[in-house]
């Protein structure tokens, strides 16, 4: 899928990727170059970050690091799909500049909906990414060059950070700041949002076939509760909770509740 990179190269660019790939984002627009929006996810999944929680992250993040940058500036803060959830622009000719171009909120940066961009190739690649100015397939885009590094939590990727800024200006300079920037974000995020960590843990549930109710036991044993207090808070008996208990059990292989703690996290 990609051609080798060079040792000490910590990011991805279009050339890195084998013709034929590079051909798929090039064709990706050939119908045409309208803008995408979409207000929601169709179909949020259980691992993603809620949004508001995302978002406070990184206002947080970038308010402190924002004055290191001395060029002009745009942020876009991406969901895991590529829709934009949000724009911070370092100057009000900046974002009076993105709103004239069609940029805002609900953007879809995706390889199907905008072809080649910093957005596009690090959902292909998995990894920071530059893209230059004429790289771009949409016309928008090219007077900017830009960097994208992913939000990832345990080896999963939540989103995306994205800093645009003038084609005239130098790109590698960059990478290392937005790097850091998105490792920032992503520590502040699992440690401020429980939810985060709750969401990964229904999922491992599901992955290990408990049913809607399993689950419910499940989540209260592995918080220590004990078979009296989940039976008067789901409503059944005492036997039922240790039967289900039992069957989580065997569906995830292990023996007591410290072994089902230890697997979940």
């Amino acid at each position: 899928m990609f051609s080798s990179l060079a040792e000490k190269k910590s990011w991805f660019t279009p050339d890195d990727l084998v013709p034929e790939r590079r051909a798929r984002f090039g064709s990706a627009l050939s119908e045409g170059v309208s803008f995408t929006f979409v207000d929601s996810p169709s179909q949020p999944r259980m691992s993603d970050v809620p949004e508001n929680s995302l978002l406070s992250c990184i206002h947080s993040v970038t308010a402190r690091s924002a004055a290191s940058v001395v060029l002009p500036f745009t942020l876009m803060a991406v969901s895991a799909e590529g829709r934009v959830l949000e724009l911070i622009h370092s100057n009000e000719t900046l974002r009076r500049e993105a709103e004239q171009a069609g940029l805002r909120r609900g953007l879809m940066l995706d390889l199907l909906h905008a072809g080649m961009n910093a957005v596009s190739l690090a959902m292909e690649t998995g990894g920071p990414t530059v893209v230059r100015g004429v790289e771009h397939s949409h016309p928008v885009f090219r007077q900017w060059n830009c960097i994208c590094a992913p939000l990832v939590f345990e080896d999963r990727r939540y989103g995306f950070l994205d800093l645009s800024f003038s084609v005239a200006r130098e790109v590698e300079f960059a990478v290392p700041f937005v790097i850091k920037l998105a490792e920032d974000i992503s520590a502040q995020v699992q440690a401020c949002d429980p939810c985060m960590r709750r969401s990964r843990i229904q999922e491992l549930f599901q992955e290990f076939g408990l049913t809607p109710r399993e689950r419910e036991v499940a989540e209260l044993w592995m918080n220590k509760k004990g078979a009296l207090h989940i039976s008067s808070q789901l409503g059944i008996s005492e036997g039922t909770v240790r039967n289900t208990v039992k069957r989580i059990y065997e569906k995830m292989k292990v023996s007591d509740r410290a072994e089902m703690i230890g697997r979940l996290l």
